[in-house]
């Protein structure tokens, strides 16, 4: 069967609730919900080289003690899982088909500022985390914790598709374009420049201004769409929400590749 590893929010551990899951043990399909260092407040947490590891091991102990069926890993999480899904899509060392990031941190230094300016707890989190002192951010180390700062993989195998309401950062706490400029790296390192989302429209879309949708009627999850973009690697979809997933809509997703209609 396949294999779902559903990767808890920032301030949440592997304890949290989590309608994923519950979803896909209705389909008696294979889960693992980690717990890769618990709450983004200690320098092993948030992104290290610990984060990373424990990920993978979560995803080899899943191959090696249940009956998973290796065309079909797949890794999802919001928020803070949407985030450590985009750094398992670059650093994980198992044949994982297919990531789905919903409301996804992807560069610690700018939510840094952008949590600040907006006197959100997570700008303490990102300060202890990067044990950064002197009220300055210590913005290498919080870098080396950033999807968007990290190596590419040279060969990856895996999709990514990234979800964001469009309302988060004003109704939520991570501003679409954490979302947006990193689907933007990985469809230039495609070198698919027709699919990158232009610079105005990224603008338009944080400040909505742009609040219609590619196709009149266009919908996930019974919620209308205001932008679809696919590159070679990955894929972004913006949608009327806020900070959240849509987790029916996401094992939907995940069912049609597994029985074939959706490559």
């Amino acid at each position: 069967m396949p294999l779902v590893i559903s990767l808890h929010t920032w301030s949440g551990d592997y304890k949290q609730r989590d309608e994923l899951s519950e979803l896909v043990q209705k389909e008696n399909w294979n889960l693992i919900h980690p717990d890769f260092r618990g709450p983004n407040r200690t320098a092993q947490s948030c992104g290290s080289k610990f984060v990373i590891q424990d990920i993978d091991d979560a995803i080899g102990y899943a191959i090696e003690n249940m009956p998973v069926d290796k065309s079909h890993i797949f890794v999802a999480g919001v928020s803070g899982g949407g985030y450590a899904a985009c750094l398992s899509y670059l650093t994980t060392q198992y044949p994982v088909n297919t990531i789905f990031a919903w409301a996804s941190v992807t560069d610690i230094e700018a939510w840094y500022y952008q949590s600040r300016n907006r006197k959100s707890r997570y700008a303490d989190d990102i300060f202890s985390v990067t044990r950064s002192a002197n009220n300055q951010l210590n913005v290498k180390d919080a870098r080396s914790r950033s999807p968007m700062w990290l190596p590419l993989p040279k060969d990856s195998k895996s999709t990514i598709h990234l979800f964001a309401g469009i309302h988060d950062g004003y109704t939520g706490s991570v501003p679409i374009s954490q979302s947006l400029l990193f689907y933007n790296r990985l469809a230039a390192a495609g070198g698919d420049t027709n699919a990158l989302v232009p610079e105005s429209d990224i603008i338009a879309l944080v400040a909505r201004g742009k609040l219609t949708g590619p196709d009149p009627g266009t919908e996930i999850g019974g919620r209308k769409v205001f932008l679809h973009k696919e590159s070679i690697l990955a894929s972004i979809t913006l949608f009327e929400g806020t900070h959240e997933m849509l987790a029916p809509y996401c094992m939907g997703q995940m069912e049609e590749i597994v029985s074939g209609k959706r490559l």
